[in-house]
């Protein structure tokens, strides 16, 4: 049976603009820029994850987004405010699994099924990269160079995050851009203290870096990640395991 391919993709771009824009007469205060950038968090967690996760996941995450970006435009704790409605509340939804990749066949149960081998990651090329992420690295600055666009560089940190991300999806059998144990990808590189004013990340499934690639660059919200001329330093994190052979995580940073 051909392996499916599978991914998912989350953009967010910081909003250092409110501050540039606030009038002189009337700053903007915490509270105001919270709600302005919770709009905006919101819209786009709806947009990319609304098919994925329900509307309460998507504004308890955009709450604690919102508060790290403000935090980071302000160095200011801002406290979570829940964004007024003034329409009146739909019906709740309906509960709905968490985020997974499309379902695969379920095998039988064996009767004794061997133990569940360690995910590995291979051994690293001279330049940090294992032969696979080199590998996607040149495919994906081969894209960017046709777009007219200068090649991503390496962020180590980022490749310890991206890599700590696949790991963690192998490691726990769950597809998605949360994690119970790492958070968001934004929460990791705070973690890590890795700074930005943009950042995303792409995560897929897949059996080899080619096929992999190439389902990457045909789903639009991963090609936008890649040609993204906000980006302009990569991660990428290549783990064998899994159901689809080896995970793959892409992290950006501009």
């Amino acid at each position: 049976m051909r392996k499916r391919i599978v991914g998912l993709a989350l953009v967010l771009v910081l909003a250092f603009s409110l501050l540039a824009h606030a009038a002189p007469a009337r700053p903007v205060t915490a509270e105001g820029l919270y709600q302005s950038v919770y709009g905006q968090v919101l819209e786009q967690l709806q947009s990319q994850l609304g098919g994925f996760l329900s509307q309460k996941t998507i504004e308890s995450l955009a709450q604690r987004l919102t508060a790290q970006l403000v935090l980071n435009l302000t160095d200011k704790t801002v406290p979570q405010i829940p964004r007024p409605d003034s329409k009146p509340q739909p019906p709740a939804p309906k509960p709905v699994p968490s985020p997974q990749p499309i379902p695969t066949p379920v095998p039988e149960p064996q009767p004794a099924p061997a133990p569940k081998p360690e995910p590995t990651v291979p051994p690293e090329s001279p330049a940090g990269l294992t032969k696979d992420e080199a590998q996607m690295l040149e495919l994906v600055n081969q894209e960017r160079a046709k777009a007219g666009l200068k090649p991503f560089v390496v962020d180590r940190g980022l490749g310890e995050t991206a890599r700590a991300k696949s790991r963690d999806m192998v490691e726990n059998n769950y597809f998605g851009h949360i994690s119970e144990t790492l958070g968001s990808p934004f929460d990791q590189m705070s973690a890590a203290g890795i700074s930005y004013r943009y950042a995303g990340e792409n995560i897929a499934g897949a059996p080899t870096v080619a096929q992999a690639h190439n389902g990457l660059m045909n789903s639009p919200g991963h090609r936008v990640n890649i040609l993204s001329a906000n980006f302009t330093r990569i991660g990428i994190g290549i783990v064998d395991g899994g159901p689809y052979g080896k995970m793959f995580t892409q992290q950006f940073a501009g």
